[in-house]
């Protein structure tokens, strides 16, 4: 919920971001996760209005999952996490009170 946060850069010594992490800065437009973050938990980045740009620095191998301790996920494409308004929009509206889980 704090404002005026517009972009951040999740650095590569970073692996996970906490469920509701970024949860209502609606000021966040854009953001990079670092090719080592492997876990994303629910509602990262609910009600960041206008996060229209997602980087995913390592967007292989993704999938999504009900909670931090369901076993099963499904997968989510490669391709779609590239497109950064793509990214952006599964994080914030289609996947975002899921957990994500990036395999090694």
């Amino acid at each position: 919920n704090c404002n005026g946060l517009t972009n951040v850069e999740i650095p590569n010594k970073v692996t996970s971001i906490g469920s509701s992490a970024f949860s209502g800065c609606t000021d966040l437009r854009s953001i990079t996760i670092g090719e080592n973050v492997a876990s994303i938990g629910e509602y990262a980045f609910y009600n960041c209005i206008n996060l229209t740009s997602v980087t995913f620095e390592n967007p292989n191998g993704w999938r999504r999952f009900y909670s931090s301790t369901a076993t099963s996920g499904t997968s989510i494409s490669d391709s779609d996490l590239a497109d950064s308004s793509t990214a952006a929009r599964y994080l914030t509206l289609t996947y975002d009170d899921y957990y994500w889980k990036r395999s090694e």
